[in-house]
């Protein structure tokens, strides 16, 4: 086997890497409008200081399109609180789009690659902490140290009888978007301060929010929706708010990120929920990493470890028993 590197990938590579992976994570579009979907995501300000992409390939040919394995890295804001108490800011990347082209598997060039991006990562003095959600179950990355971690998902039939009380105001601009998540920022960083053992959180970071919802705004207008008109839902008057995604593939609304104080809001959230999903036809709202919900009735599936998406991390040169908090749909890349 000849040397292989693991390399930032040029734009011809990755311009490969989308002809590889469009059968994983181009479902229900053309090459080209999934060409058209990558094109628009990277084009956001998140992706555009966030977003870098890495190949293995030989030694001898570090150009080639002939790539062996390839994935996506983006840089998250974080916190972390070790034993000493105090809440860092930290840089964490975030795994995806772990590929290894059908011509090259079987040769454990996906397992090389991420053991290198691995090593990588915890000799780099600026990274502190590294995210990534698996779709191939616990073992593979847990062998590597991304350790599974609690990956709760909770399931909300649509149903067309919700009432949306007076008090949830649907959020409609993404201005709105920027003040209600820049506000939850200061608060997440007071509250890690309080806690009292080694925990990790991502920060929800506008931006990010931005570019998972132009995911959705890109099928929307594909689909021959329009415009996205609500972006998620808040409490006047209050610090309560929740942010969507909506995915026209799953046929579902995620809630982003929530910060709710009380059942009565989170129900109020999900009513509001409710009604954009049945603008659109959809058939459930998702929540992650949070308890069952009071109230729902007959309707709610708690599912304790989701088979897709499982969250993983590592904390580099930490061997404390670290919580994942607000392990949330924002995190996800």
């Amino acid at each position: 086997m000849a040397n292989l590197v693991l390399r930032k990938g040029t734009h011809s590579q990755f311009q490969k890497s989308l002809q590889n992976n469009v059968i994983e994570w181009g479902t229900g579009l053309t090459i080209d409008q999934y060409f058209d979907r990558e094109s628009t995501l990277r084009g956001t300000p998140y992706s555009q200081k966030a977003h870098f992409f890495y190949v293995l390939v030989p030694e001898d040919d570090i150009e080639t399109t002939e790539l062996l394995a390839h994935c996506e890295v983006y840089e998250h804001p974080a916190l972390f609180v070790s034993t000493s108490g105090v809440a860092q800011e930290i840089k964490c990347m975030a795994i995806g789009s772990v590929f290894c082209p059908v011509e090259h598997r079987g040769k454990g060039y996906a397992k090389i690659m991420m053991n290198m991006l691995y090593k990588q990562l915890e000799q780099d003095p600026q990274v502190r902490a590294s995210t990534l959600y698996s779709d191939i179950g616990p073992v593979f990355y847990d062998r590597i140290g991304w350790k599974t971690m609690p990956s709760k998902e909770v399931v909300i039939a649509v149903q067309p009888t919700w009432q949306v009380p007076a008090l949830c105001q649907s959020i409609t601009n993404k201005a709105e978007v920027d003040r209600l998540v820049t506000q939850d920022n200061i608060m997440i960083r007071e509250e890690m301060n309080k806690v009292a053992q080694p925990a990790f959180a991502v920060l929800p970071a506008p931006e990010k929010i931005h570019w998972i919802q132009q995911r959705s705004q890109f099928y929307c207008e594909k689909l021959g929706h329009g415009d996205i008109e609500v972006f998620g839902a808040h409490i006047p008057g209050t610090d309560n708010y929740v942010t969507f995604f909506h995915n026209f593939g799953e046929k579902a609304i995620y809630f982003l990120r929530m910060r709710s104080d009380s059942d009565q809001n989170t129900k109020a959230f999900i009513a509001l929920a409710q009604r954009e999903a049945l603008r659109y036809d959809f058939e459930k709202i998702i929540l992650w990493d949070i308890p069952a919900i009071d109230g729902v009735g007959d309707k709610q599936t708690v599912i304790q470890q989701r088979e897709e998406s499982i969250s993983a991390l590592t904390i580099f040169n930490d061997t404390s028993n670290v919580t994942w908090l607000l392990n949330e749909k924002f995190a996800w890349v």
